[in-house]
């Protein structure tokens, strides 16, 4: 059996309130609304019923970090189990501490003789040739040919 409703009658409808917790690496998009800092935010929506429904939203937004990184050497490098043998431009994605991608790009030059230098700097560790260094320093390599 349907409800009728009295003539003359006023009725007031509630506004519904809704509360919105997300994580997201760089940016995010809510109901057409782009955020990319981390924050408290509200959005003010209206239903079919031209009722107010208000969402709270508590964003946290990490942040996506990168390293570049020039290599020369006499043969091949490996670097985070990866080898390398030929000259070139290459992109390792890690995930970092936030969960956000992390992209390590390498710029790698093959080169001859007998001694090469590597200038690495990175947030975490790098692996070089099987060896993983996670703190600063100047380190040295013997490599059998």
């Amino acid at each position: 059996m349907d409800a009728t409703v009295p003539k003359y009658k006023s009725y007031h409808w509630k506004s519904n309130v809704a509360n919105l917790s997300l994580t997201s690496c760089d940016s995010i998009l809510i109901n057409g609304q782009r955020y990319d800092q981390s924050g408290n935010y509200t959005q003010l929506l209206q239903t079919i019923n031209h009722c107010d429904s208000i969402l709270n939203i508590d964003l946290l937004i990490p942040k996506s970090s990168s390293s570049n990184y020039n290599i020369s050497a006499c043969d091949s490098i490996s670097i985070n189990g990866k080898v390398y043998t030929q000259t070139g431009s290459y992109t390792q994605t890690f995930s970092n501490a936030n969960l956000c991608d992390s992209i390590v790009t390498i710029h790698f030059t093959k080169q001859s003789g007998d001694s090469i230098n590597l200038n690495y700097k990175s947030c975490d560790f790098v692996d070089v040739n099987g060896k993983i260094y996670n703190q600063s320093g100047n380190y040295i390599q013997t490599l059998k040919k």
